[in-house]
C-alpha cells in the first residue's frame, strides 16, 4: 500500500553525515545531535551535497511514513549567524 504524504518539518544540527550511492543516486544520511537519523537524496535537495557536521538544517519529511530513518522531502541549510 502507498504511504500518504503528511509533511512535517524539523530543524536540527548535524552531528554525523554519511553518503552512499545506490543505483547512481547519492543518499545523504544525517544524524542529529538528538540522535535521530534522516536521509535525503541529492536529487531531492541539492543542498545535501554542501551539508557538513555542525550545520543546522531545516528538514521536511513525511510524518506518515513509519521508518527508523526519516526520509526527506526537502532540506535547506540554515545560514550561520554572526
Amino acid at each position: 500500500p502507498e504511504v500518504p504524504v503528511e509533511e512535517a518539518q524539523v530543524t536540527f544540527e548535524i552531528a554525523d553525515i554519511r553518503m552512499t550511492v545506490i543505483d547512481g543516486e547519492s543518499y545523504y544520511y544525517m544524524r542529529s545531535t538528538e540522535g535521530d537519523w534522516y536521509v535525503i537524496t541529492s536529487a531531492t535537495s541539492e543542498y545535501a551535497v554542501f551539508a557538513n557536521v555542525g550545520d543546522t538544517v531545516d528538514f521536511t519529511y513525511n510524518k506518515a511514513a513509519d521508518d527508523d530513518v526519516l526520509v526527506g522531502l526537502d532540506m535547506k541549510i540554515v545560514p550561520a549567524t554572526a
